[in-house]
């Protein structure tokens, strides 16, 4: 199991208000696109699935990247 490094506190905040930013930038269109493509209950465990990874690799998201 890889260990992943926790940010200091002070960037914790950032950290989450950036999640947060795009979390809510692309819930809707990836639970719209999902739901033309899957049952509602398997949309809604794909979605949880992908903010999940968005959490882990938020500091991989390019500065200046535009959610769908």
């Amino acid at each position: 199991m890889r260990t992943v490094p926790t940010p200091p506190t002070h960037q914790y905040a950032e950290r989450g208000e950036r999640f947060e930013h795009l979390a809510r930038a692309v819930h809707g269109p990836v639970l719209r696109y999902l739901s033309r493509r899957t049952d509602r209950e398997t949309a809604a465990e794909v979605l949880t699935e992908t903010l999940t990874v968005l959490w882990r690799r938020v500091d991989d998201v390019p500065e200046g990247a535009h959610p769908a």
